[in-house]
């Protein structure tokens, strides 16, 4: 096989592999498995930039690239989807080492592949590290601990918040002062990097109550809605 060939080989796996991980992340999430399922599609991501980086390459070498994907199968036992993913990256590995030897003459390639193999690595150490929890904790015991919310869902809920903040003009926030509770209303909601910020001064008291014990809440209501919102600040 040319190392021609092997781009092209390399870019239809990773397009088939994409669609496979990415069908999982999504079967997952509708389970209730959002952090795992968070994981898998960060995967897929990462796969489908991977192939788009290789026929990148293979214009820049002159070529054509195909429109091909190889066939996955799509897994719906969480455990046989982990040791899937891991006897491919089994297999994978050495075959991406030994690949190595066709870009002796072509050093872009060789590097771009050579960061494919440290991805591929960090993948299989990711996927080992959870096969060897399920035999430690016991398959329902994992199960149990990949339940949750994914970053999306949690994000589109903090997205609503904010907004809802912005509309009513007009919110509180409660904390505590040793033992009085202490409340005063807020206007401002900030919205960054996924989390929701207020802003006051570090001189005002709410800064110092918070600093000294970060458990409030925050209030806001309209005609026909409204919500409290606990946590530690």
């Amino acid at each position: 096989m040319t190392k021609i060939e092997l781009l092209k080989e390399f870019a239809k796996g990773w397009f088939g592999n994409s669609q496979q991980h990415s069908i999982h992340a999504q079967l997952l999430k509708q389970r209730g498995f959002g952090k795992l399922g968070d994981k898998i599609m960060a995967e897929s991501n990462e796969e489908w930039e991977e192939a788009k980086k290789v026929n990148a390459r293979l214009i820049e070498l002159g070529e054509t690239p195909v429109v091909a994907i190889a066939e996955y199968p799509v897994i719906t036992d969480i455990r046989e989807m982990l040791a899937y993913d891991c006897k491919d990256s089994e297999e994978a590995l050495p075959m991406m080492s030994k690949s190595l030897a066709l870009f002796d003459d072509d050093y872009v390639s060789k590097n771009m592949i050579q960061q494919f193999i440290v991805d591929e690595q960090e993948h299989y150490n990711w996927v080992r590290q959870h096969l060897n929890l399920i035999e430690e904790i016991g398959y329902e015991n994992y199960l149990i601990e990949q339940l949750g919310e994914s970053k999306e869902t949690i994000m589109e809920g903090i997205e609503k918040v904010c907004q809802f903040l912005d509309e009513v003009h007009t919110y509180y926030l409660a904390t505590v002062e040793g033992d009085q509770p202490r409340v005063r209303p807020f206007g401002t909601a900030l919205l960054y990097d996924g989390r929701l910020y207020i802003q006051t001064g570090k001189v005002k008291p709410v800064s110092h109550q918070l600093a000294q014990n970060p458990k409030a809440e925050l209030c806001a209501f309209r005609a026909a809605s409204g919500f409290v919102f606990p946590g530690n600040w």
